[in-house]
């Protein structure tokens, strides 16, 4: 029997009469044509222009207006509203390739398991569409692929995966519950952590999606927010990953991973959760014989005397946000 579930690609969208065309009309040209599209206007205050954009394309999309409420709550209507088995999120100033949905329902078709979320890279372009650069996701596992957990220890605090580009089986949002509607910056990171505790990712190695970079982004534009909310959140995260360990079939490398990690956030100035990561790394230290322990030593040492002003990247970082602002 033919594979062939409905897809249905949600739109949120806030005031975003300038791309949002261009976002339905890469919606419309999925070569898959079992699909719907649903645009969620959510409270836009822009004297009826992105309404006008979207009532243009007629009984061709699904559109609903909401009062607002953040891109989280307007993602929980549509996957309420949804009439499809399987979930895309595609942002109004985003843009998919036309065999994008094709092919990962291909991938799922040769899968006994459906219950799978495709992943895929993507490219990166700017205000006019132009392309800047494209994003493969270069792996080093910290855990095998086979276990639902394959890349949830590889998302702290690195997140790539773009979630224009992935395909999320709508059950999953029975599981793990809809979009946090309290994170206004880290929705999509947030949610792909949930997900990727329960369900198994697999990677397409292919451009599915290109990610618009642009001045009116809320990531660039509230730069402060999404600095507290990311700390928050990633000691958040750390806790959960701390549990996660517990069934690690290398145990023998956490105390390392954390004690890096530690590192690695306090260099961003990321100070709540660099301290949870550090004490989740202490835990693990001097269990598992002489190497470990000296590899935790190591990065425990480096966390400990690490001294920002002293290291250029600091700098760079710094510089970079005052551009930015």
């Amino acid at each position: 029997m033919e594979f062939n579930p409905k897809v249905s690609i949600v739109i949120p969208v806030y005031n975003g009469a300038n791309y949002l065309a261009q976002a339905i009309d890469s919606a419309l040209g999925q070569t898959y044509k079992n699909i719907e599209i649903i645009v969620v206007n959510d409270g836009s205050k822009d004297d009826g222009a992105t309404e006008k954009v979207a009532l243009s394309y007629g009984n061709k999309i699904r559109y609903i207006l909401k009062d607002n409420g953040g891109v989280a709550s307007a993602l929980n209507l549509g996957i309420k509203e949804m009439a499809g088995d399987y979930f895309t999120w595609l942002s109004h100033d985003d843009l998919l390739y036309p065999d994008k949905t094709a092919k990962q329902v291909q991938i799922l078709s040769a899968l006994q398991d459906k219950d799978i979320i495709i992943y895929s890279d993507y490219d990166l372009i700017d205000e006019n569409s132009n392309l800047l650069s494209g994003i493969k996701h270069r792996r080093k596992p910290v855990v095998p692929d086979n276990t639902k957990l394959g890349v949830r220890f590889e998302m702290v605090p690195n997140n790539t995966l773009f979630f224009c580009g992935m395909l999320v089986p709508k059950k999953c949002f029975s599981i793990v519950g809809l979009f946090d509607e309290t994170s206004r910056t880290c929705q999509d990171y947030e949610m792909c952590f949930r997900l990727a505790g329960k369900f198994r990712f697999i990677h397409q190695h292919e451009k599915m999606a290109q990610n618009r970079v642009h001045h009116q982004q809320v990531s660039l534009k509230k730069t402060n927010l999404l600095l507290d909310e990311f700390n928050r959140m990633v000691s958040w995260m750390i806790r959960e990953l701390s549990k996660d360990s517990q069934n690690h079939p290398y145990p023998s490398i956490m105390g390392k991973y954390f004690l890096k990690l530690a590192l690695e956030l306090k260099k961003r100035n990321l100070f709540e959760s660099a301290q949870t990561a550090y004490d989740s790394g202490k835990q693990w230290r001097y269990k598992y014989g002489i190497l470990p322990s000296l590899m935790e030593g190591y990065y425990s040492a480096l966390y400990t005397f690490y001294l920002p002003y002293l290291d250029p990247l600091y700098w760079l970082r710094c510089l970079k946000r005052l551009i930015v602002k």
